[in-house]
């Protein structure tokens, strides 16, 4: 099989300069150089795919448009911040995928944490563990502190409308209520 050879394009703020060594896993390697000078080695699928298309320097420069707030708390790289991240999402962006089962079903984030990852880490403070993640006790109700807790996905699971299958509703509906005398 005959590598790709990506020397001389560019992908996105990349220009590949030369071939790389391969991975350990076997996969083509290039050395790639950044608008802003620094220079990279990148596997060929990541350049091609859209996965890098930067050093890394853009997500830097984004989190400076977006707000200062993103860089007083130095907390972009954590689980509850993309955990914050997702929530608003889900909730607020109509071309995610879940909005249909948030956003779209007037599930909000409350204006609190929409407008602050502080104000977010401050009421549900730092996840208890790496298998936590954020549950609505009242499955209906918006995202805010008294309706918030860290939970697993056993716990989550617990919490989550019974009749979400039309083709089922009947046969539960029917076990569920059937009548103890019959």
């Amino acid at each position: 099989m005959r590598a790709i050879d990506l020397v001389g394009q560019r992908f996105g703020r990349l220009l590949v300069m030369e071939r790389g060594a391969n991975s350990p896993g076997g996969k083509c390697r290039f050395w790639c150089v950044c608008d802003c000078g620094v220079k990279k080695e990148i596997l060929s699928t990541s350049l091609m795919s859209g996965k890098n298309k930067s050093c890394g320097c853009y997500r830097v420069e984004f989190g400076r448009r977006i707000g200062a707030s993103n860089l007083t708390h130095k907390m972009i790289d954590t689980s509850e911040y993309q955990c914050w991240a997702n929530m608003k999402d889900r909730c607020h962006n109509s071309r995610n995928k879940s909005y249909r089962r948030y956003g779209g079903r007037g599930i909000q984030v409350c204006e609190r944490w929409r407008d602050s990852f502080e104000s977010f880490l401050e009421d549900m403070g730092r996840k208890p563990g790496p298998e936590l993640s954020i549950e609505r006790k009242d499955n209906n109700g918006p995202y805010e502190k008294r309706n918030c807790m860290w939970a697993t996905r056993s716990q989550q699971q617990r919490n989550k409308n019974p009749f979400k299958h039309q083709s089922k509703d009947a046969a539960v509906r029917a076990k569920l209520y059937q009548d103890p005398q019959s």
